[in-house]
């Protein structure tokens, strides 16, 4: 008997099987069913949906067989998830690799097999679609494509397993963000590389007028879509002039790739409503697919600027005023005019 070699890429291999959480869990009929439609195609004594992690073969779907896992050293399963291809054994008792294995001479008797790996979209193999008869046979080419679209649908279910695994980790992270940034007196939000906004605190919020809206998908974490409140407001510099649009923060930094400190400009509403932010922003490193992100701390400066405009005022009466009684051309009535 041969023992299965090790995949070069195991201990990735086996921590992408482990992330699906799937292992020891209870039948489900989803794949129950898919196992059930194979068996009546192939006519074959046993279907099995089998996950192979470090010491064993675990069976998450069981047609014609009565036990859940066999070790690993003695798995077919364990060999064909070392190629993309099916492994077919036509007659095990004839095939040097398992002729003595005790899964050949002794129950279920295994004398065909035929094994399509299942990939998740890392691209690890962790198990595979098989069929098991207790007579040798002979897959022709359309029940091996026939077998090869049974065993992508079982790879869709698994993947939906991954998907939904990402999404509950993406909205961890950022309830962890946001609980971060609740309590922090700065506005914060990101943003990807189309200036799309991914995410923003209740301060940024408030700041910026978004409105925030659930949406809840069937079988899929609740997300959050953030979005402007309409009408949008327009951007001018602090002294009223327009404000350059490649001078913009999100600009600077999507074109430079580096950080921006303190740029300044003010936000108007429609109906007038004014307020003067101070921005810093940094671009973040690449996220999970490959995209671009960038975070922006926003202050809101409004009354900063509001009172230094005051004392600019004053001091600029203050000037005058001490002009007015330098000169000594004019009488004390004329500098009380």
């Amino acid at each position: 008997m041969q023992s299965p070699a090790t995949p070069p890429n195991e201990s990735a291999r086996v921590r992408a099987l482990q992330d699906l959480d799937i292992l020891d869990s209870g039948f489900e009929e989803r794949f129950d069913r898919l196992t059930r439609l194979c068996r009546d195609a192939f006519g074959t004594d046993i279907v099995l949906i089998s996950l192979v992690d470090e010491h064993r073969q675990w069976f998450k779907s069981c047609q014609g067989l009565d036990v859940r896992e066999t070790g690993r050293d003695i798995s077919f399963c364990g060999h064909a998830i070392l190629s993309d291809d099916i492994l077919e054994v036509r007659d095990a008792k004839q095939d040097a690799r398992f002729s003595d294995n005790p899964l050949v001479t002794g129950p279920p008797h295994i004398r065909f097999y035929a094994g399509a790996p299942l990939r998740i979209e890392q691209g690890h193999r962790i198990g595979t679609l098989c069929l098991i008869d207790s007579q040798p046979r002979k897959l022709t080419q359309e029940e091996r494509d026939r077998l090869r679209d049974f065993a992508n649908a079982v790879e869709s279910e698994l993947n939906r397993l991954t998907d939904k695994r990402l999404r509950i980790e993406l909205t961890q992270q950022r309830d962890f963000l946001e609980s971060l940034f609740t309590s922090n007196v700065v506005a914060v939000t990101v943003l990807n590389d189309q200036g799309q906004l991914l995410f923003a605190n209740q301060q940024a919020q408030a700041v910026l007028g978004l409105v925030v809206n659930q949406v809840d998908q069937v079988d899929q974490v609740d997300q959050d879509i953030v979005t402007y409140d309409d009408p949008k407001w327009s951007i001018e510099s602090l002294d009223g002039s327009p404000f350059p649009q490649e001078q913009l923060p999100f600009a600077v930094v999507r074109r430079t790739g580096q950080p921006v400190t303190d740029v300044r400009h003010a936000i108007v509403w429609p109906d007038g409503t004014r307020k003067a932010l101070a921005i810093n922003g940094a671009p973040l490193k690449r996220g999970a697919a490959g995209d671009l992100q960038y975070v922006f701390a926003i202050h809101e400066i409004t009354h900063e600027v509001e009172a230094q405009t005051s004392l600019n005022k004053q001091l600029g009466a203050l000037e005058e005023l001490s002009a007015i009684a330098a000169d000594r051309a004019l009488s004390a009535d004329d500098q009380i005019q």
